[in-house]
């Protein structure tokens, strides 16, 4: 209650041009902070999904690859991964990566074969050993029951992307905000002398 009555008195000792200008500049800042929320989550969903589908469309060709059994394929993905062979039991028995070093190694969990059956082809985003990156992570069940696959790509530059739209939404925004702000003060007061 007091706060209130301290916030009005400060407020209401000001000229109407300043409430106005204060008002207004306030309601900008919350638009421009909602635009940019929602322009992140929703930059940070589409290139999460695209992610996903490029793991799925090179899923054969890394299972393939990783089987001990199978007959390997040539084709290498563009795609940087770890790729974690898993017994029935979610024991790591073979990994392979083509993934940067300095990225660590993705904190998988446990994987035993009926969990990646109820959860095959469903990305997940975990963080890494050394929990400095973000890693997306794939489960897929194999024609074996002996062996599952988990299949890893560093979130790195996806994050790197969504920290640079954020940076140009934020500073366009605030670019924006101190016009508003200036343009508002001039068109006030030419008001107020007219």
């Amino acid at each position: 209650m007091m706060r209130q009555r301290i916030l009005r008195s400060r407020l209401g000792s000001l000229s109407l041009r300043t409430q106005l200008v204060v008002l207004s500049s306030l309601l900008i800042a919350l638009a421009i902070a909602v635009t940019a929320l929602v322009a992140i989550s929703a930059m940070r969903s589409h290139l999460t999904s695209q992610l996903d589908e490029e793991i799925q469309s090179n899923a054969g060709v890394i299972t393939s690859n990783l089987l001990p059994s199978g007959s390997e394929i040539n084709s290498t993905p563009r795609l940087a991964y770890t790729a974690f062979l898993l017994d029935s039991e979610g024991n790591v028995v073979h990994q392979f990566s083509t993934a940067d070093e300095s990225e660590s190694t993705p904190l998988t969990g446990t994987w035993p074969r009926d969990r990646v059956e109820k959860l095959s082809a469903t990305g997940f985003t975990v963080p890494s050993v050394s929990g400095h990156t973000q890693w997306r992570i794939m489960p897929f069940s194999t024609d074996s029951d002996q062996y599952s696959v988990i299949i890893a790509t560093p979130l790195t530059q996806t994050n790197s992307t969504v920290a640079l739209v954020g940076m140009l939404t934020i500073a366009f925004g605030m670019a924006t905000l101190f016009a508003a702000i200036a343009m508002g003060w001039g068109l006030v007061s030419r008001a107020a002398l007219n």
